[in-house]
């Protein structure tokens, strides 16, 4: 009695997915300009990846959907992403959905290469293993921060590495990408008092962004404050926001060397999440899938 009915069960969820599969797959389909032929090579290839991923069908068929939908329409690029989000996700602890966000996101905000995305997925997983967060943390509130942090010259790997070394402290990733914001919204848009410590240093907005790219926002931070001899009632002055003085002064601190090693172990632990990821592989609900 056992036997057909595990038999029946397993062909119903069969069945199941393999509908949910080709809905997915038919609206990517419809983001394509081609006759069906990178559908049909990106199907090959997301089959190929569920004899070894621990995850479902629906799961990575609705994550090609939105990296296509991110503009990573190369077949091959798309399946690299789809791979290094599907190890993240089982890595990280967050969901393919979540990790695939994250990762086209960081890719076309910092403007990364698509063959690259295993580089990113190892960053943002040096985030969650070195700080107190996880992949589903990380990215409420990623989007919005981002974009700001390029455009400031701020790399993926140093506004990561601040932002995990922040939830070290208590505080949540998406509050931590909140404060970073306001923070470099003050030195983008520099307050009276800010202005006074540009000049006392010979700086302008440019000469802040080469800093942040040399000397990174740990560095940058410390040599403002420097101008100020550490006052933080000028400090105050120059970052206007409470979100933005709290993210200077916990980077000025023992969380900013903090921030500084972590962003030294994405240089050096290159092969962290591969590593990680073959550990999840081997529970038995991942062997299951």
């Amino acid at each position: 009695i056992a036997i057909p009915a595990l038999v029946i069960g397993l062909g119903v969820k069969a069945v199941k997915a393999a509908t949910e599969f080709e809905t997915a797959m038919g609206n990517i389909n419809t983001l394509m300009d081609d006759n069906g032929e990178n559908v049909a090579e990106l199907e090959s290839g997301i089959k190929d990846l569920l004899k070894t991923v621990p995850k479902s069908a629906k799961e990575l068929g609705e994550s090609a959907y939105a990296i296509v939908s991110a503009g990573i329409s190369d077949t091959a690029d798309a399946l690299d992403v789809l791979e290094s989000s599907a190890k993240l996700a089982v890595a990280g602890l967050g969901t393919t959905a979540e990790a695939t966000d994250i990762v086209t996101s960081a890719i076309n905000a910092f403007g990364i290469e698509a063959e690259d995305s295993n580089i990113v997925a190892n960053d943002f997983f040096i985030a969650v293993k070195k700080g107190k967060t996880t992949v589903s943390e990380l990215a409420q509130g990623f989007g919005q921060v981002a974009p700001l942090a390029n455009e400031m010259n701020v790399s993926l790997e140093d506004l990561l590495s601040s932002t995990s070394a922040m939830t070290t402290s208590g505080m949540d990733a998406s509050v931590a990408y909140t404060s970073i914001k306001s923070a470099l919204s003050n030195l983008m848009k520099p307050t009276k008092e800010m202005q006074e410590a540009y000049d006392d240093l010979g700086w302008s907005v440019d000469n802040v962004k080469d800093s942040l790219s040399e000397d990174g926002l740990v560095g940058t931070l410390q040599m403002l404050s420097d101008a100020v001899e550490g006052d933080t009632e000028k400090l105050a002055g120059m970052f206007g926001s409470v979100e933005g003085l709290n993210a200077v002064m916990m980077l000025l601190g023992d969380t900013g060397l903090n921030a500084t090693e972590i962003w030294k172990s994405m240089e050096e632990e290159l092969g962290a999440l591969e590593v990680a990821y073959q550990k999840q592989k081997e529970t038995t609900e991942a062997l299951w899938e």
